[in-house]
């Protein structure tokens, strides 16, 4: 699936307003919130400079602005002619660059108040990098790749003897870097775009973007069929390893703090087989993902990162999503000192009981198990997951909110249940308000 195609994306509008209009289970974020974008259009990119400052583009030439960390976000409109803006660029809090699905890029230089608007012979773009404030590289459709030193001013095409669309790059200095795209595609270039060489990527599919921590270690992420790849280089795209394959998922967002914590966005069909946001998450330099939220049901598909630390970041998606974490994203499970090493399975009442908004919930494992924590509905409909991970033999307590929870929860019985070695406990608990 080539998600950066026009008739793919208009057949995904379509699922998005299905779920939307019909609805089906509730969603609990966790370590994400969802913030209040103004706008109900898909969203393809985000770009943060600092913790208050950042910018959304999407369809419908929509370019968002926030100067509170996305408390409040307001619409900059642009001069775009084409229907999409798929990637947004900031140098600082002024320089800025929008990249539009008719080739052409808009460029500012305050902030994003005011836009103007430079044709090329790209037929669409789709993402940037500069290494300065004049030298910057944007990839795009049919395998253009341009190149500026004067700020956007001028953009010179590049001969990448490539017919395919590039969707993410990477330069690591004025004269190397990387690009990638369909059917798992990179080329690498070290004379600064002059001329490019394919490397030995060999992987089906395509790669929807990239991330790289330094010079040489990054990855790449992008759809096979109805599954996702994800790729691991340590050479700066010289050779590529496929490091992880997610069976059920369509990823195509990837993000690399440093060497270990790294997240990856898209989608995954859920209950009635309709399409959901997913978020991953790794502490161990993608050798395994954990699913850091379950999952939000009316909308389709996550898109893009943006993270100024390991803690606070922020997700765009279709139907307007912004989500924000303030600690990465992770559920939050704190393992109770000072008792005794337990002897057996236990999962505590939660307390308070009843609750509003939040509650406590304790358990003990008597040996190193996988542990999920799950709350229902009394139809069995999954709210949230509270726990989805391997734990050491030792008692623990998390949190439930019922006010981080997507759709609004209602006051009445819900349930929790822990999942542990085999070791399966249902209790009630009381939602009143």
């Amino acid at each position: 699936m080539n998600i950066k195609l026009l008739h793919t994306r208009l057949f995904f509008q379509a699922v998005v307003m299905l779920a939307f209009f019909t609805g089906s289970v509730f969603a609990q974020s966790s370590g994400w919130v969802q913030q209040t974008s103004g706008t109900n259009v898909n969203l393809e990119d985000i770009q943060f400079i600092d913790a208050n400052t950042g910018w959304a583009v999407g369809w419908d030439n929509t370019i968002l602005k926030t100067t509170d960390g996305g408390q409040t976000w307001v619409t900059k409109r642009s001069i775009a002619k084409g229907p999409f803006i798929y990637g947004v660029y900031f140098w600082d809090a002024n320089k800025g660059w929008a990249a539009e699905d008719n080739g052409s890029i808009l460029s500012t230089t305050d902030g994003g108040e005011t836009w103007s608007e430079k044709s090329t012979s790209a037929p669409y773009l789709i993402d940037f990098d500069f290494v300065d404030a004049n030298n910057g590289w944007a990839f795009g459709g049919l395998g253009a790749i341009l190149h500026t030193t004067d700020g956007g001013t001028h953009w010179t095409s590049q001969n990448t003897k490539q017919g395919n669309d590039f969707y993410a790059g990477k330069f690591f200095n004025a004269d190397t870097g990387v690009a990638v795209g369909y059917l798992g595609r990179c080329i690498r270039t070290t004379d600064g775009g002059n001329t490019w060489q394919q490397t030995s990527s060999y992987l089906a599919g395509s790669f929807d973007d990239l991330s790289f921590i330094n010079s040489t270690e990054g990855w790449a992420v992008g759809p096979l069929d109805t599954n996702t790849v994800i790729a691991h280089t340590t050479d700066g795209g010289q050779n590529w390893i496929k490091q992880k394959q997610l069976n059920g998922m369509n990823l195509d967002g990837i993000f690399f703090i440093d060497s270990q914590n790294g997240w990856a966005s898209g989608g995954a069909t859920g209950i009635n087989r309709i399409q959901h946001g997913v978020i991953l998450h790794t502490t161990d330099g993608g050798t395994s993902w954990e699913q850091s939220n379950f999952y939000f049901s009316n909308f389709y598909n996550l898109k893009a990162f943006s993270f100024i630390d390991a803690h606070i970041g922020w997700v765009v998606g279709d139907a307007g999503v912004i989500l924000h974490t303030t600690n990465g994203g992770v559920t939050a499970v704190k393992e109770i000192t000072g008792n005794a090493l337990p002897q057996q399975f236990i999962l505590k009442q939660n307390y308070p009981n009843p609750f509003n908004p939040s509650t406590t919930i304790e358990f003990s494992i008597p040996k190193q198990s996988f542990v999920t924590l799950k709350v229902y509905d009394l139809l069995g409909r999954e709210i949230a997951t509270l726990v989805n991970k391997e734990l050491m033999s030792g008692s623990y307590k998390t949190e439930f909110n019922a006010s981080s929870a997507k759709s609004k929860l209602a006051s009445g019985i819900y349930l929790y249940r822990l999942n542990a070695g085999g070791y399966v406990q249902t209790k009630k608990l009381m939602l009143m308000k």
